[in-house]
């Protein structure tokens, strides 16, 4: 684990940096209060939490020395199931869990431990008891994201592709959307996908 200090920047890096982050607004509290990142998160993803957390620490592949239920929110990129139960372990009762998921086509490495959708990590989240689940695409990418749609609603879905065809014109990937979504293919052809899901305050207790 290592801690990371946040430093004094200005308005437009601090402006760039609060749109890497604005899933935190699906959270009940968009102050992140003390965060946990996987090393594997993309340096743009860090430096934004970095700015953006009372505290930052960065969990090492194989665990850290952070004590349990010490984090507000974790934040996690394709993690194993392995990995998302031992980080999960870190979460204050009512804290967060933040997921990016890559998807088949754009995930590095082939690492076949790993769920492949967002769906494998909302059934998880599921299974180990948290709430207020959900999954978001984030169009076109996690970087230049301009809209995150739920993928549990394929209608605010389709209603959003076709605002989008009828005012910037037909594109190859609003098509292609499009079509997948009509055959009930898109939640699984997402390349740039979240799932959140919150620590109930009870979870563990009798």
């Amino acid at each position: 684990m290592k801690e990371v200090a946040a430093r004094a920047v200005g308005y437009q890096e601090l402006l760039v940096a609060s749109r890497r982050i604005d899933w935190r607004f699906l959270l009940s509290d968009p102050e992140l209060g003390d965060v946990g990142c996987s090393v594997e998160t993309d340096a743009a993803l860090q430096r934004s939490c970095r700015l953006f957390a009372r505290s930052l620490a960065l969990l090492e592949a194989k665990g850290g020395e952070l004590d349990p239920e010490s984090l507000d929110v974790i934040v996690l990129v394709d993690p194993e199931p392995e990995t998302l139960i031992r980080a999960l372990a870190l979460l204050r009762p009512g804290g967060w869990v933040y997921v990016e998921v890559n998807g088949v086509l754009t995930r590095r490495g082939r690492r076949s431990r790993r769920p492949r959708f967002a769906s494998d990590y909302v059934a998880e989240l599921r299974r180990l008891g948290f709430d207020e689940i959900e999954s978001q695409w984030h169009w076109p990418d996690f970087d230049s994201c301009t809209q995150m749609l739920p993928l549990g609603d394929l209608r605010v879905i389709r209603s959003a592709l076709i605002r989008r065809q009828e005012s910037r014109g037909r594109s190859p990937q609003v098509s292609l959307a499009r079509l997948l979504l009509a055959g009930r293919l898109l939640p699984f052809a997402v390349t740039h996908a979240s799932v959140i899901g919150r620590r109930p305050t009870d979870i563990g207790r009798t």
